[in-house]
């Protein structure tokens, strides 16, 4: 008799050990406001002033439920909030954002995007100077002004294009690596975002920089022991600080 109660006790753990497992796995645990009754509060744009601003400027939104909006981007770009009320939002714009409608995120994940778009305009950039001399594979910097502002230009052959991040309002530092630079190139066709037309460069001519790291220069060691081969210069690769031997040395150099 105990036998069977104990038989029938562990069947009926399994059956509900195992209609457990089932509906766990059948439950999806639901994000963070999302399908639950709760009604959170969802942005809305009523407004927003100007239509047209410029780069670095602010901008009005004037709606409901703007409190706990977290984001805020203009053509996909990040905006700073610099004011904020349930009514009202101040943003400023970034130095490099283009044209596009605003969308507001809250802390619920609850979106707003504008029906209009925001237009962008921008100062012009020029240059007012360009490197002397290129070396293959090392960046070099052009100057001038509201250089961050530029999008693309053609080193050689090669069209290189940016967003912002290599560069300063004054300075553009430009990558040269897998460029396929010839004796002499040219810097042409730079675009930025205020469409502005910018002179291209004379020829500048491309050199090889052999420079190693500092405190790597090569040297060689002597061993007097002997009058045989009294010295040998290390021909190893200081750059990559490998392990070298040397004739009659008797220990190994390491960088």
């Amino acid at each position: 008799m105990r036998k069977n109660i104990f038989n029938r006790f562990i069947i009926l753990s399994m059956v509900f050990a195992g209609s457990l497992l089932l509906w766990s796995s059948c439950v999806k645990e639901k994000e963070f406001s999302e399908d639950y009754d709760v009604p959170w509060p969802v942005p809305v744009i009523s407004e927003f002033s100007p239509k047209v601003a410029d780069i670095s400027t602010d901008f009005v939104i004037t709606g409901s439920s703007l409190e706990k909006v977290k984001t805020v981007t203009v053509g996909g770009t990040t905006c700073v909030i610099t004011e904020q009320t349930d009514s009202k939002l101040t943003v400023t714009l970034p130095r490099v954002v283009t044209s596009g409608k605003i969308e507001l995120t809250n802390v619920y994940k609850k979106s707003a995007i504008s029906e209009e778009a925001l237009a962008i305009t921008y100062p012009n950039t020029s240059v007012t100077g360009f490197p002397e001399v290129i070396y293959v594979d090392y960046p070099f910097v052009i100057t001038g002004e509201n250089m961050d502002l530029v999008t693309s230009l053609t080193l050689g052959g090669t069209t290189l294009t940016f967003d912002g991040s290599t560069a300063t309002e004054t300075e553009l530092t430009v990558a040269t690596k897998g460029a396929g630079l010839e004796v002499e190139t040219q810097i042409t066709n730079i675009k930025c975002l205020a469409g502005n037309d910018i002179q291209n460069s004379e020829m500048i001519p491309v050199e090889v920089k052999e420079i190693l790291p500092p405190g790597s220069e090569p040297f060689f060691m002597l061993d007097f022991e002997d009058a045989v081969d009294r010295y040998t210069f290390w021909d190893g690769s200081p750059v990559h600080g490998e392990e070298e031997y040397g004739i009659n040395l008797s220990t190994r150099v390491r960088l």
